[in-house]
Parts: structure tokens; sequence; C-alpha cells
């Protein structure tokens, strides 16, 4: 606590001294530092800051990048961060059950732990289990997500392998007060609700903040689940160009852990609970054009337990991990075609356990990247990148990377690293202890890609990309019959990603991709397929929304949108291949294939809708052992006031 105290004074130490000097200035210029709302009918294209850690238009972005719109949010109604994931390519969703089960994340064949999840910019995975259990994420407080295919190591640090999620909360910047309330009930005893309100709160002061609260009865014994989630977000803006922001979340969950079908004693008494507090305060500026400032520290406490009691061993466990880090970042145009961006970044991990011990691991490292304009118009940039990065456990590894764009075409190549969990370290279990003297996993990746589109109107992109990773990290039988890991794996992966997306004038639009993967073990020269990882899968959508007006002059006379009513109506899809469940490649899982459809009334602010999942009633698994659910309904409410 004492060096996420000091992080704390510091940066509020600078900010306000940087106010106390602008503010003469910015005094007299207060209404011309406003933003600017445009007109209605015209919408302002996306920007996004992950693929190069700068800012940029989304049709500008360098590399592989896609996002999930504020508005796809909106119009399809998700109840987790889970259901805002299920349309980007090449995601792996493991999914353990019905709602409120374990949810986890891959991109392009990597692991859950290889994929590399972010909060605003910040590492929210537990160091301890080196994943993220996707319940832990507020819906309600998701403005956008954005999302980086490929090794990005270099950027952003260890878990890059597959790529980068980054979720944009939501901020009060706007021009006044807005607030909703939702709820949404469903099969099984699935029970939502949730706030959020926001805005300006006094002169420069802005704040957001959001609740929900989540309940299942479950799909099968002792699968019930009850979480609950808080977010806020203060934001003061310092000066014209500055701002900082402070925010927090809370998460409390109590659930069952059924187990797995398969094994030889599925549980009707275990019982998990898990509690998450977290927070960061940043300080954003520019000095000049281009020149923009971040400065971000954070910290976050992570406690669990998991009891059964009605077991053929009964267990007892728990503990909690601490996080504390830091790191600042510059960004300067130098001579025209260079945008220069120079970061470092700090962390300290803490786990203290029954299962673990008390272990403590520092790391830390830096980034140097240049953004080459070759030519005008950026008909032809050039991005290099070189990334070093520290570990108390394992030593200092030296990531090069980079990518170069000519019109709609791209290319890239990069490095990428996933650190050893502190479980694969330090488990204490005598008959599967972990291993201290492990290495990271290392990648090296490409792709070939074409993207082209014109905003709002359609988009199209293709591309091709290969990976292999080395010192993969397998917990396996040694000769004294211990299960230990070690870095005796290699994989290879390749694929290709294809996805298009069009929206019309007469409220039709329609989002699809289709993705093909072979990902292999070829350890010792096998060529085994990694587990749960399909060949072939693929999902869309195609929605209607259509605005009418309750008055036969409009807008003009009833004013803002007083008499207006919207309809709505979707249709989704996903498809998964078969997978094998196994890495011997003996047991796999079959295809499936599902459908949603989801009906959309909106009249002025209140909003109702109607929806059905998988409605062709399909069982599928997942994961082996852990059933989904079949057909569901759902349907809920949302009021919006002083928007």
């Amino acid at each position: 606590m004492l060096k996420i105290t000091t992080v704390w004074l510091v940066l509020l130490g600078f900010g306000f001294g940087l106010a106390q000097a602008q503010e003469a200035d910015t005094s007299k210029s207060a209404d011309t530092t406003q933003v600017q709302v445009p007109p209605a009918p015209y919408e302002m294209p996306p920007v996004v800051v992950t693929a190069t850690r700068t800012t940029h238009l989304f049709s500008e972005a360098q590399g592989n990048v896609s996002l999930v719109t504020q508005e796809e949010i909106k119009n399809s109604k998700p109840a987790t961060v889970k259901d805002m994931l299920v349309g980007v390519e090449t995601g792996n969703l493991g999914s353990y059950g019905g709602f409120g089960a374990l949810e986890n994340f891959g991109l392009r064949g990597a692991q859950s732990g290889q994929t590399l999840i972010l909060l605003d910019g910040r590492p929210v995975a537990d160091p301890q289990l080196g994943e993220l259990d996707l319940n832990a994420l507020a819906a309600a407080n998701v403005e956008r997500i954005e999302v980086v295919r490929g090794g990005a190591s270099a950027l952003w640090g260890p878990n890059a392998v597959g790529g980068v999620v980054n979720l944009i909360t939501k901020s009060g910047q706007g021009d006044k007060v807005y607030s909703k309330l939702g709820a949404e009930n469903g099969s099984y005893g699935k029970a939502v609700r949730a706030f959020e309100i926001g805005g300006p709160l006094w002169r420069r002061l802005d704040f957001y903040v959001t609740g929900e609260g989540r309940l299942s009865k479950g799909y099968r014994v002792n699968s019930d689940y009850d979480g609950k989630n808080l977010s806020g977000k203060l934001g003061y803006r310092l000066a014209k160009d500055w701002r900082m922001e402070a925010s927090g979340q809370r998460y409390f969950a109590d659930l069952g852990v059924p187990g797995s079908t398969y094994s030889y004693f599925p549980s009707t008494s275990a019982r998990e609970s898990d509690r998450r507090a977290e927070g960061d305060v940043k300080l954003t500026g520019a000095f000049a054009p281009e020149a923009e400032l971040r400065l971000t520290g954070y910290g976050r406490q992570i406690r669990y337990s998991y009891i059964d009691t009605n077991s053929y061993a009964p267990v007892v466990s728990g503990g909690r991990t601490e996080v504390a880090g830091g790191e600042a970042q510059q960004s300067l145009r130098w001579r025209d075609m260079h945008l220069l961006t120079l970061g470092v970044r700090a962390q300290t991990s803490r786990a203290v356990g029954n299962s673990i011990g008390t272990h403590s691991v520092n790391e830390g490292g830096g980034f140097l990247e240049d953004e080459v304009d070759l030519l005008p118009f950026g008909i032809l940039k050039f991005v290099p990148s070189v990334g070093v990065h520290h570990n108390s456990a394992y030593g200092t590894r030296v990531l090069p990377g980079g990518s170069l764009k000519l019109l709609h075409f791209y290319y890239s190549w990069q490095t990428a690293f996933r650190a050893p969990s502190l479980n694969d370290l330090y488990w204490s279990d005598p008959w599967m202890p972990g291993n201290p003297n492990l290495a990271p996993e290392e990648a090296i990746s490409w792709e070939l890609g074409y993207r082209m589109g014109v905003w709002r109107w359609f988009q199209v992109k293709g591309n091709y990309f290969r990976r292999g990773v080395r010192d993969l990290i397998l917990w396996a039988q040694n000769a004294n019959g211990v299960y230990t890991p070690s870095n005796i794996g290699r994989t290879r992966t390749s694929g290709f990603e294809l996805s298009g997306e069009m929206k019309t004038g007469i409220g039709l639009s329609a989002k699809a991709n289709w993705s093909g993967i072979s990902a292999r073990d070829i350890t010792n020269g096998a060529t085994l397929t990694l587990p749960y990882q399909p060949a072939r899968s693929g999902t869309g959508y195609l929605e209607y929304q259509k605005e009418f007006w309750l008055y036969p002059k409009g807008r003009a006379q009833t004013g803002g949108k007083k008499g207006k009513i919207m309809v709505g109506a979707r249709l989704s899809g996903e498809y998964v291949g078969s997978r094998y469940e196994k890495s011997d490649n003996t047991v796999s899982l079959p295809k499936y294939g599902l459908g949603s459809f989801l009906l959309t009334l909106r009249v002025v602010d209140l909003t109702g809708y109607y929806g059905v999942d998988n409605f062709g009633k399909v069982k599928y698994e997942s994961r082996r052992g852990y059933p989904m659910p079949g057909k569901t309904y759902r349907a809920g409410i949302g009021v919006e006031l002083w928007d």
C-alpha cells in the first residue's frame, strides 16, 4: 500500500501544480476547451489506442485490430463481458458451465494465459493463476473493446502471445448527466440488475459510477452464482490538454463448483468465494501537439477461498494475491515523419496461500517505438519497436518487433513471451510441486494481411498468420511419479482470418467472420493438435434497427428524443468445429452451431427486449465435462434518465 500511496502523491502533486501554473490561461478559454458535439446526423469515426499505444483513427491503425463498438454493445444487450467477446475473430471462449461459471478467453490458438487482458490499459489477470475469469469484469462499465491480434510483448510486456484485449471503460466527460437503470431475467433463475450514472459534477470535475448484481440458480446441481460488481471513476480537467482520473472496481462472488461430469467425484458441496479490489490513478496531457504524456499507477488485491466438505478427500484452500505497479509513457513528433514513443513500467506481485506459501516476484522494463511515415497521407508507414523486460524469477528478455503498412496491405513480425504463473513456480503440493527454475514461453510470429473499408458503410479484412512457441510450460509426470511443470514443449500455429461488415442507410447491418487454424504440438517431432483448438470457427449477425416518430412533423415539433420509437431485430449465429480434449488427441468434442435472436422496442427513454439463445436446443460442451444449457430465454427492461 505504501507504493500505491507514493504513486498517488506524486501524480496528484504534479497534476495540481500544473493546474495552478496554467489556471489563468485556462480560465479565459474555458468555454473553448469543451468538446464540441457534432450534429446528430454525423458520427465521428472511432479511435483506437492499443495497437501502437498512441491514438489513431481505427481505419488508420497499424496491424490487425478489431473493435467491439459502443453501438454493438448497446444493441446486443450483453449481460457479461463474455457475451461481448463472442463475435471476435479467432476468439476461443472457455466456458465451464452456465451463467456465472468460469469464463476465460484466448486468441489465435493461444491459451487464455497467453492472451493479455487489459482494463483501460492496465493488466487485470491474477498472477497466481496466470489468467482471468471474465466474470470479474462489469459489463455495464465497458464502453468499447479493442482487440489486437499477434504478438505484442514489445509494447505490453508478458503474456501477449496470441494478442491483447483492451476493455475501455465509460467516462463522465459529456456535457450533461446521464443515468440508466436496467433489469433482466432469464432461464434457470438468471437475474441481472444494473445501474449507471455519470456526467459533469462541478466545473472541471466529472464522474461515472456503475453497479451490477448477477444471480443464477444454476444449470446443474451446485452451480448457483451470486456476483456483484461496483465501479467508479472520477475525472478532473487540470488544463486545456491535461486530465487526471482515479478509478476503482470491486467484485464479490459466491458460487457453487460442481466439477466435471467425467470426474470420479463430482461435487455437490464445493463452494468458492472470490473478492477483488483494484484501482488506478492516471495523468494524461500534451506539452505540444503529438507530444502526449501518460502516467499511471495501479494496484489490486484478489482474495479467494475454496471449500469442499463432501469429497473423497476434503479440501480447504484459500489465499490472496496483491499487485502494485505503474508506468510512464511519452510520445514526441520528430522531424515530421517520426512519432517516437518511449515508456517504462514496473510491477510487484505477492501471493499468500496455504497451497503456495508466500512468494513475491518483481518485474519491470521499457519500450521504444517509432512510427515512420515513409510516404505522406499514410500511404507507406513503417513501425519498428523494441522492448526489454526483466523479472526477478527468470531474468531479462529483449523483444524486437515491427510492422509495415502499404495502402491497404500490412505485414507484421513480432516477438512475445508468456511468464510462468506463480502457481507454476511455487505450487507447494508434494505430489504436484511447482518449478522455480522455469523460463518463460517464447514466441515469434508474423502475418500478412489486407484491410479496406469506408467508415459507417463497409469493411473487409483478411490475413494469414504463423506463430512458433518454444519452452512451452507443460505439467507432466517425472520419473518419480510426481507431476511438475517443465519447459519441454514446442508448438506451431498457422491460420487465416476473414471478416466483413456492412451498414446501410435503411437500418440494416451485418457482420461475419470465418477463421481456420492449425495449432500443433511439435514437441519431440510430434504433430498433435493442441487441446480445445477448433480447425474452423465463425460468428455473425444480421440486424435491423429502425426509428419512427409519434408525430408527423417529427423531431422539429417534438424536440430531441421526445416522441421517438425504435424497433430492432437481431439474428446471430456461432459455429465451433470439433476439438480435442486431451493433448494425446484420443478424446474429442463434436462440432456445434448455435443460433440466437433478440427483439428490441424503445419508446423515448424506455427500452424493452426479449431474446432466445440456442434456439436450436443444441447439446454441447465448450470444455469436456461441463455441459452448457440448451434453449434459454431472457427478457429485460431499461430506462434512461437525464440524457
